[in-house]
């Protein structure tokens, strides 16, 4: 049963599944291979005749989703119906056993058809000689309506479990479970690649499986066997598919510079050497204290000759070296109190919508004992920081649910947070058990707003195979020494948010918080660094020829023809007349979309003390736009109203519409059965409906429930109910539950949306008249000396913007609001870019909507005219999504309210005609 919404449209995802298809079209490997790297622009990779293809798409792009559908795929395509998914961690294994589990009921949605999954387990109670259970079903399964898949992770793979021979067989056949997995002519799908070196034993036991072919999925390679598909960090961040990140540096003064460093070690012992010049020799077990007396529970756990561990979790090689400062109990009692601070902005400003998201942040920490034990000082001082923190929002804040919450969390404070360390694996104790099992498998608890539990303690045990999506706030309160990648230390945050009904968040600019120390003031640069290395093909170089590939590149972003680019670009002295590069800085200021691609976007990964660049506004000409700014700032309210029999009509269908959607009070169970027919084993698998496992909701929570989350009166809900169930067309007590509630609410609010000149009579009216502040005026009304530049556009040209542009410098977010920046026309008084999130019109079903521009005119009598215009990228309206047309037409109903012309502008309109059609109307 599907908890979450996955989308199943995302066009990365999309590309890298059709890349997979497209390798099996002809019997050509070679040259299918060849072809997709060309149609992805893949260059520089030799073929290799070794059965393995590659894709590589980075941390919190889906790669887990994209791989299962990729199976489902196959199976369409080309009747593959047995796969082995092989992991390196059973860390990973848990999580993608937990994402099959949530996705199940979306697949059979999307394709008619389950997986059907298998699991091999440690059985230490196994009868001598049988072969794993899990193994001989998976081996037998015959089930047309689903496909099967075994999840492994590498310690089993490479465990006497599958090493053993066994005294039962398998179809007469296989004493060995290779043999019998290599029978089943399975697709591999290996996670995690770096994992898997082909120099080690693990491959040699891969290779035993005898796949029929390998697709290895990840985001970091050693070395590629036919590259398939690259989703690169930098292209993740610049399409906004990932978060953005953040960084606070927590400075401390004493000690900045100081170090320990690992000057040498063998088998016998470890030389240290700080930069004072002392050196120690430390030997398992011994504590540091010889170095610092503050460092005397930081200790040797183990050792090799290569490797060295602390007891903090971190892993040292020769010449590592850490800041014995950082991990000083006062620095991180500064870390934690900014990292509350963070939290709360965000959860304030979250929990107070309409659709709520849940932030949750992580800490990692370097001594468990201060968080679970006797004297667990670290958690002891976060409940009372965090208890001091709730109080004080809870005097500024208002009534309502994030008020409610607040007072929630502060009845029991200790269940607030949780932690998982490896030695809780061990631990018995009842509450700590539920931490784990909500931390790492039960994403759909951890989510819900009926749990306060927001905050997360850890031991960098939280790595690969474990992310949430809705972490944004990462507290680094423990040192990594060694030079670990910085994306794979953002990486449990950088998934895009989903909110309280499990629907993926992609339409506004979300940033992961990451906390480090004065250690690693550098961990931005690092960060960026790290993103943008890549082999870029399309670097421009002195004395390139302007050629077919880069004339491609331009047409990709600008809708212009090979003529007037060559124009353009000889007029400012780019290129000579034999097309000859000459100046790269001004092809790449003419042409930024398009030659800006191996830079990350300005304001994707920041430092928070960083200044935020701000564009000065051109203060006199406010006085020609103010009487339009605030026309359209002035607080309205949606006010709509229906005939009961009409909106009782369309309810009772919209419940008999969308109610395959909504959640029976049911789970899931697979069972398969074996039996013999004509001489011959089948086995075959069925799902049964069993026991409910859901949060159930008694008819009147549920009733009241929803009243208060869309709006509505109960009355009128419960005489929906009450009719449809009498017709016995919908039985409200199938899904008295919190999944259907939330997922009814979602999905109502877009059938408003969608429906609503149906269903009601809708008009704008003004409740306030009285001045506030918004993006460009203080609380008096007055106009500001500046802006921020990400309010008006995360893209920027140097090229000087135009008298009556309100800002002195150009941002946009698109081509076509590039070309309106630009655009000198006479007729035009005074004109704006209208800054994001500062103008949110009300519509149907909760949502707001934002137009673009703002404009002044006057024509040759003198007269005034002003018009709001929504720009939109596209050809047609037929490419606009039904419910981006419907809020422009709730925002063209407030406009003509107004009296004020609002214009939805296409790709191949030009501005010049949109103002001569306002003048001449």
């Amino acid at each position: 049963m599907s908890n979450f919404n996955f989308a199943n449209d995302l066009i990365h995802q999309n590309k890298a599944i059709e890349s997979v298809l497209e390798l099996f079209s002809t019997n050509d490997l070679k040259a299918n291979v060849k072809r997709v790297q060309e149609n992805n622009n893949i260059k520089n990779q030799n073929f290799k005749d070794d059965n393995i293809y590659d894709i590589c798409m980075q941390t919190g792009t889906g790669k887990t989703y994209t791989y299962t559908k990729t199976m489902f795929m196959l199976n369409n395509a080309y009747n593959y119906d047995s796969f082995i998914v092989l992991v390196p961690t059973l860390a990973i294994k848990s999580g993608t056993k937990n994402f099959f589990e949530l996705s199940r009921q979306h697949f059979i949605d999307e394709f008619d058809k389950s997986l059907s999954f298998y699991e091999v387990k440690s059985e230490k109670s196994n009868k001598k000689g049988q072969m794993p259970q899990s193994i001989k079903d998976f081996c037998k399964h015959d089930d047309k309506n689903s496909i099967r898949v075994l999840l492994i992770n590498a310690g089993m793979l490479n465990s006497d479990t599958f090493k053993n021979d066994y005294e039962s067989n398998l179809f007469d056949e296989f004493f060995n479970i290779f043999d019998a997995l290599a029978h089943t002519k399975s697709v591999l799908i290996i996670d995690e690649p770096h994992k898997f070196a082909k120099e080690n034993s693990t491959w040699q036991n891969i290779l035993k499986l005898k796949a029929r072919f390998i697709l290895r999925y990840g985001a970091t390679f050693k070395d590629y066997s036919n590259l398939l598909y690259n989703l690169t960090p930098l292209q993740a961040f610049n399409d906004n598919l990932v978060k953005g990140v953040k960084a606070f540096v927590q400075d401390f003064k004493i000690g900045q510079k100081a170090y320990i460093k690992l000057k040498d070690l063998n088998k016998n012992e470890l030389i240290f050497c700080d930069d004072k010049n002392n050196q120690f020799s430390l030997k398992k077990g011994q504590n540091f204290s010889c170095f610092y007396d503050f460092l005397n529970e930081l200790f040797v756990e183990d050792f090799n000759t290569k490797r060295v561990l602390l007891s903090n979790g971190v892993e040292l090689s020769k010449n590592d070296k850490f800041n014995p400062f950082s991990f000083n109990d006062d620095l991180a009692k500064q870390m934690i109190n900014a990292c509350l601070n963070e939290h709360f902005k965000l959860e304030k400003d979250f929990l107070s919508k309409k659709v709520k998201i849940k932030p949750l942040s992580l800490f990692f920490i370097d001594d468990i004992s201060s968080y679970r034990g006797e004297n667990a000082r670290l958690k002891e001082y976060f409940e009372k920081a965090l208890k001091a923190k709730i109080e004080e929002e809870l005097k500024h804040c208002d009534e309502g649910f994030y008020k409610e919450y607040l007072k929630k969390s502060l009845e029991d404070i200790s269940l607030t947070h949780g932690g998982y360390f490896s030695k809780d694996n061990s631990d018995k104790d009842e509450k700590i058990e539920q931490e784990i099992n909500e931390i790492l498998h039960d994403k759909i608890k951890l989510l819900s707003l009926d749990n306060t539990r927001r905050f997360i303690f850890c031991k960098w045990t939280l790595k690969e195979g474990w992310d949430n999506p809705n972490v944004f706030n990462i507290c680094k309160l423990r040192n990594s020494a060694s030079e670990i990648s910085k994306l794979q230390e953002v990486g449990r945050g950088l998934r895009l948010p989903v909110d309280e009904h499990k629907n993926r968040l992609n339409d506004e600019g979300f940033y992961l918080n990451y906390f480090v120390d004065a250690s690693e003031s550098d961990f931005i640069k690092k960060l960026i660094s790290e993103i943008e290395i890549q082999e870029n093909e399309n670097e421009l170089k002195l004395g390139d020829i302007l050629d077919e590939k880069f004339y491609k590149l331009i047409l990709s972003e600008y809708n212009l023809n090979e003529d007037i680019i060559y124009d353009e670009l000889l007029k400012c002295k780019a290129i000579n007349k034999r097309s000859v590069i000459i100046n790269i800085e001004k092809l790449q200021e003419k042409y930024p979309l398009a030659f800006n691609k191996n830079h990350l976007k300005k304001d994707k990964v920041k430092n928070a003390k960083d200044k935020e660049k701000k564009v000065k506004i051109k203060k006199h000409l406010y006085k020609d736009i103010k009487i339009l700014w605030e026309e359209i700032n002035k607080k309205v309210f949606l006010k709509y109203s229906a005939n009961e029999d009409v909106f009782l009509a369309n309810f009772k269908n919209f419940l008999k519409e969308y109610q395959e959607n909504l959640q029976e009070n049911k789970s899931y169970l697979t069972s398969t059965s074996i039996s013999v027919k004509e001489g011959k084993i089948q086995a075959k698998t069925s799902v049964e409906n069993n026991y409910c496992t859901i949060k159930m909701l008694n008819y009147k929570e549920f009733l009241l429930n929803l009243s208060a989350k869309l709006g509505l009166n109960a009355n009128t809900l419960h005489k929906a109910f009450y009719e449809l169930l009498k017709e016995e067309s919908f039985n409200v007590n199938e899904y008295l539950n919190e999944l259907s509630l939330n997922q009814l609410c979602k999905e109502f609010n877009l059938y408003l949306l969608n429906n609503s000149n149906k269903i009601f009579t809708i008009s704008y009216e003004e409740f306030s008249s009285t001045i506030h502040p918004t993006k460009i005026t203080d609380n008096k009304g007055s106009i500001l000396d500046e802006i921020k530049a990400s309010d008006i556009g995360v893209l920027s040209d140097k090229e000087a913007s135009n008298e009556s542009f309100l800002y002195e410098e150009i941002f946009y977010d698109s081509n076509i609001e590039s070309e309106n920046i630009k655009a000198n026309i006479k007729e035009v008084c005074v004109y704006m870019k209208i800054p994001k999130n500062s103008l949110k019109i009300p519509v149907a079903g909760g949502f707001t909507y934002s137009p673009d521009f703002a404009y002044v005119l006057k024509d040759n009598l003198g007269k005034v005219h002003y018009f709001v215009l929504e720009s939109k990228g596209v050809d047609s309206k037929l490419n606009l999504r039904n419910d981006e047309n419907e809020k422009i037409n709730h925002a063209a109903s407030l406009f003509k309210g107004l009296k004020i012309s609002f214009i939805k502008q296409l790709k191949n309109n030009e501005i010049k005609k949109i103002v001569q059609q306002v003048l001449d109307a």
